[in-house]
């Protein structure tokens, strides 16, 4: 985040509570989305070689993003997506962090849109936003990746970028 000519440095503020909610239609004069197609077998490997105990260090991570369901299982004969190969982990801990923070990674950016208002200034990137109105599936909690504020003859609008909350 950057404000002025500071940058600041956090955790993602996605888990918290919404900050405020549009109803598309209402408040929300446009929005589009962008859908990514996962695997079927949402999985990613890790895999690394114990120099101390000259063994394989492999750990996989498979269902929800961060409540992901680990299973340890042995190198050959696994259905996995993707394999983490260019990674080092020091112990099966350090496999299976690396393994969650690369499934993390793929699953945040699934759903991501675009939207317009009329000019609010609390929307800014790092907020967490709640949008009703865009069906079942899709209406949800939004976290805001960047947000642009303008002020014209047409009058002060913001547009601004999410990506859904999978959690």
């Amino acid at each position: 985040l950057v404000e002025d000519k500071t940058f600041f440095f956090r955790k993602s503020g996605e888990d918290k509570a919404e900050d405020f909610t549009f109803n598309f239609g209402l408040d929300l004069h446009s929005f589009s989305i962008n859908m990514k197609v996962v695997p079927q077998e949402n999985k990613f490997e890790s895999r690394s070689w114990d120099v101390k105990n000259k063994k394989e260090i492999a750990y996989t991570a498979e269902g929800a993003p961060t409540s992901a369901k680990m299973e340890m299982y042995p190198s050959k004969g696994s259905n996995v997506s993707a394999s983490l190969l260019d990674e080092v982990a020091v112990d099966a801990a350090d496999a299976e962090k690396l393994a969650k923070a690369k499934y993390d990674s793929v699953l945040k950016d699934v759903i991501t849109g675009e939207g317009k208002c009329c000019g609010n200034p609390n929307v800014r990137t790092g907020k967490t936003i709640k949008i009703e109105g865009i069906g079942e599936r899709l209406s949800g909690k939004y976290y805001v990746t960047s947000s642009v504020h303008t002020v014209n003859d047409e009058g002060y609008t913001s547009t601004f970028k999410v990506r859904k909350v999978m959690k």
